[in-house]
């Protein structure tokens, strides 16, 4: 259920600038999806929604920055609705430059230091970017102001791809729509508004009903349309209403909503195309954004293609999914074994039944189809337990033969836990360096002490340490048989001197550490071990955390600043993410290699590391692809956090000779990976390219 408390009305617009709010909660108090709402103006367009980290059980406190003169800022959340809304005790200050200042500092003094000389040398724009980039991590939408761009632009889409529709128009009804109207005597008008807008002639619309003789005919439907009603008065669960319709539809594709919910304009269209396009598809879903109970769109999701991981552990689809009927019927339709989530639970059956021809064939459409009613959303969360979906992602493992464990999580995501082979594989952990005994030695007594994988070598790969305290810390390792020091002199070359290290190296599994890691807890290793050993995945990362507190690294995704990027950077570690991406292991195209684990044989059959290509920078976003080409999937996974002091061990270096240097890298990772640069399956075109926090 929504709500909105009013911080801030302004009679007269109110000067934009900082501010901190903090939130207190009562004991047992728990917010849904809460939000910093400022209104600049009257209409949609002037309303920015700044998304909040989850608020449970304590105080909280966040800075955020209005960029334009305020009329008012509302703090908006959602309950489950079986409570009552909490007592709140909120608190909005504006922040002085004398409060910013102290709280940049607290934050990350060195970074802070860096604002005070970009204002002292006048470059003021630079200084309040970068102390932007401390305070503000919390990402901004205006939506319906992104929307007003941008549809202009989708509607030409839509009438280009049903000119070649209709060129290739085939016989009959190709999409079954299904509108569940239960007790009531007629759809909802802005469904059925939504569903006259459709302009794609071929659909059959099935009124999924409980007294067909009361109900009234549907009007303004397209031409060409054809529609039956359902008699769902024997069928009561939701599972059964969408078996019915799985029964009665005679298309090949059937889509089902909920009354309440709007397709958005061209969605028939664009899924007609996505199904011509994929011919061996046996599902289809597209993004989806929310309706408030003012009817104003809001929260979109922007989807990426399929992700078998991120879907176990969340449903990120959600309803707007259509079945190809031909597939659905004999996999045995709509279930009730796992109450609310019978959408789920039938695409895994279908994704396992297409196992033995190659990848599954779920195509997904990138752009907005379903606008879902606020009501719909909130009668689907009180229908989900996260037991129920641990079951179901348990059973669809077990289905695969799959070892694994699957429960909720604390977040209430499913956590999939693989197990660690008996006896443990050998996992040889290699870290390059050249003397920083200051980031040396805690990465290494972390590894040695702090990690309780028990079947471990740690290999140095010293590439020309010359200080008398580097020397006399190697010589104190010799005491444990599981370091070595392999010397690789000469340049530096990380590509170089981590293959030669792998060439030394025993274990069936490499690992890549930088020394400016650090070990926070122990079962780091064992986390990314489960996952690597898995016949179907490449590379494995993990999450990184910067000394502050916020996120480093936690995956990457091609072509953001042009070339490629690590998401959610500077976010709170605690922070959910875009759609909980920050909170479950997912497929991306690429992870760092400050933190990286493959089977030793997939690393040799790519080719290891491009000495030549890629000496410094973009090397393991390279190796990652490789092993992508291959078949191997990357993983990212959060359950696995290290501290990353980034490129701390390195001296920035934008010399003439090293600027030249990265410009090859950057041409080399154009011209090879050019595809991926212009699209990444693990991301979504209406996603922002210039920034890293999935902002439109």
């Amino acid at each position: 259920m929504n709500h909105e408390k009013l911080l801030l009305e302004c009679s007269t617009p109110s000067p934009p600038g900082w501010f901190e709010l903090v939130v207190g909660l009562p004991k047992e108090a728990r917010l849904l999806d809460p939000r910093i709402i400022v209104e600049h103006g009257s209409t949609d367009h002037d309303v920015v929604e700044h998304i909040l980290p989850p608020l449970a059980a304590r105080s909280a406190r966040h800075v955020f920055r209005a960029d334009r003169p305020i009329q008012r800022i509302c703090l908006g959340y959602e309950i489950e609705d079986h409570l009552e809304p909490p007592t709140l005790q909120c608190r909005l200050r504006r922040l002085s430059l004398a409060a910013r200042a102290t709280e940049a500092v607290r934050r990350s003094p060195r970074e802070a230091l860096a604002v005070a000389g970009w204002r002292l040398v006048g470059k003021r724009v630079r200084a309040r970017n970068r102390l932007t980039r401390i305070l503000g991590n919390l990402p901004q939408t205006s939506y319906s102001a992104w929307l007003a761009e941008r549809e202009p632009e989708w509607a030409r889409e839509i009438e280009t791809i049903a000119r070649r529709i209709r060129a290739d128009r085939a016989s009959g009804p190709r999409f079954t729509i299904a509108v569940d109207v239960a007790g009531r005597s007629r759809i909802s008008a802005c469904t059925l508004a939504s569903l006259s807008r459709q302009g794609c002639p071929d659909v059959e619309l099935l009124v999924l009903v409980s007294s067909p003789e009361a109900v009234e005919r549907p009007r303004q439907l397209p031409t060409g349309w054809v529609w039956r009603f359902v008699d769902i008065a024997k069928q009561p669960s939701r599972p059964q209403r969408l078996q019915a319709a799985l029964a009665a539809a005679s298309a090949p594709w059937l889509l089902s909503i909920n009354d309440g919910d709007m397709l958005a304009d061209g969605a028939i269209v664009r899924l007609v195309a996505a199904a011509m396009e994929a011919p061996g598809a046996v599902a289809l879903y597209g993004d989806h954004d929310m309706l408030s109970d003012q009817g104003r769109r809001r929260k979109p999701a922007f989807k990426p293609e399929w992700n078998e991981p991120y879907f176990l552990a969340h449903d990120y689809i959600g309803r707007s999914v259509a079945f190809a009927t031909h597939t659905a019927r004999p996999a045995g339709g709509f279930r009730a074994e796992y109450p609310g989530e019978e959408t789920g639970d039938l695409l895994l059956r279908l994704v396992r039944g297409s196992r033995a021809g190659g990848p599954a064939p779920v195509a997904s459409v990138q752009r907005i189809v379903l606008h879902a009613a606020s009501t719909s959303a909130d009668a689907d969360r009180r229908s989900r337990s996260a037991s129920t979906r641990a079951r179901m992602v348990l059973d669809h493992l077990q289905a695969l033969g799959r070892s694994a464990r699957a429960n909720p999580d604390r977040l209430g995501h499913v956590r999939v836990t693989w197990p660690v082979p008996d006896p443990a594989p050998r996992v040889s952990l290699i870290v390059p360096t050249r003397d920083r005994i200051d980031l040396l030695r805690p990465c290494i007594e972390g590894l040695r002490h702090e990690t309780d994988y028990p079947a471990l070598e740690i290999l140095i790969a010293d590439n020309g340490s010359e200080r008398t305290e580097t020397k006399a810390y190697f010589a104190s390792l010799t005491v444990d048989a599981r370091v070595r020091i392999v010397p690789v002199p000469g340049p530096f070359n990380f590509s170089a001197i981590n293959n030669r290290a792998v060439e030394a190296a025993e274990g069936d599994i490499i690992g890549f550490i930088n020394n400016d890691i650090e070990v926070l807890e122990p079962g780091w290793l064992r986390e990314m071990v489960g996952y690597a050993v898995q016949e179907n995945c490449g590379a494995v990362g993990a999450k990184l955390l910067y000394q502050t507190g916020t996120v480093q690294h936690a995956g990457v995704v091609m072509g953001l600043g042009g070339l490629a990027g690590h998401v959610h950077r500077f976010y709170p570690a605690d922070h959910p993410g875009y759609a909980c991406r920050l909170q479950v292991p997912q497929h991306f195209s690429a992870v760092t290699a400050a933190c990286l684990l493959v089977e030793r044989r997939k690393f040799v059959t790519v080719g290891g590391f491009d000495e030549i290509a890629f000496p410094v920078a973009f090397n393991d976003v390279d190796l990652c692809l490789k092993l992508g080409r291959c078949g191997w999937s990357n993983v990212w996974t959060p359950y696995a956090v290290l501290r990353h002091k980034e490129s701390a061990s390195r001296v920035h270096d934008m010399s003439s000779e090293r600027r030249a240097a990265w410009d090859i890298e950057c041409a080399h990772l154009r011209e090879r990976w050019g595809a991926f640069i212009r699209r990444d399956p693990c991301y979504n075109e209406n996603l922002t390219r210039e920034r890293e926090d999935f902002t439109l």
